[in-house]
């Protein structure tokens, strides 16, 4: 792995607090635009030219047979590099600017029908205290459209008042949704 890259890694778990999943994935990316790199005889981050970076996600697509999401997800890891070198002040500017992540396809979310959800509850039914919690969980996650992080990270604290709840998600963003009742 060349040695900007690992910088790059480093500044995203000490720096910017990444988790470690978040940096494997990153690593993962920058490794696959290294091999590419290598391919069209690029042996530095620093000496690849606007086009060779432009051609890096119709290559991803071609080679790996990735996602279009998988594409964005590489892109924006490279985009982000090269910002860090930017910023680091070992080039002038990015020369992957101009490179953008294809789109991604819409999809619509998928709901439980009432009935599944009915089910859902009714397998965790019971009196002993983690029968209880299961049940309480669940009902929660329906009730405020909650994801399972946010679920679990939440406080006493986190009911300013009745029928409401502070939910925290990524970047420690928060809302306050109404607790619904099943």
């Amino acid at each position: 792995m060349p040695a900007q890259i690992d910088a790059y890694l480093n500044y995203l778990r000490a720096e910017r607090g990444l988790a470690a999943n978040s940096v494997n994935a990153y690593r993962r990316d920058l490794r696959e635009f290294a091999d590419y790199l290598s391919t069209v005889g690029v042996q530095s981050v620093t000496k690849a030219t606007p086009a060779q970076i432009a051609e890096f996600p119709v290559w991803l697509g071609r080679t790996g047979g990735k996602a279009p999401s998988s594409i964005a997800r590489a892109v924006s890891s490279m985009r982000g590099l090269y910002a860090h070198l930017v910023r680091e002040g070992s080039i002038p500017a990015s020369p992957a600017e101009q490179v953008h992540p294809p789109k991604r396809p819409q999809h619509l979310p998928v709901f439980l029908s009432i009935g599944q959800v009915e089910q859902l509850i009714a397998a965790v039914s019971g009196d002993n205290p983690v029968q209880i919690r299961d049940r309480a969980l669940i009902e929660l996650l329906y009730g405020t459209g909650a994801r399972i992080s946010e679920a679990v990270g939440l406080a006493v604290d986190d009911i300013p008042e009745e029928n409401l709840i502070r939910l925290r998600g990524k970047g420690d963003k928060e809302r306050i949704v109404p607790l619904g009742s099943y």
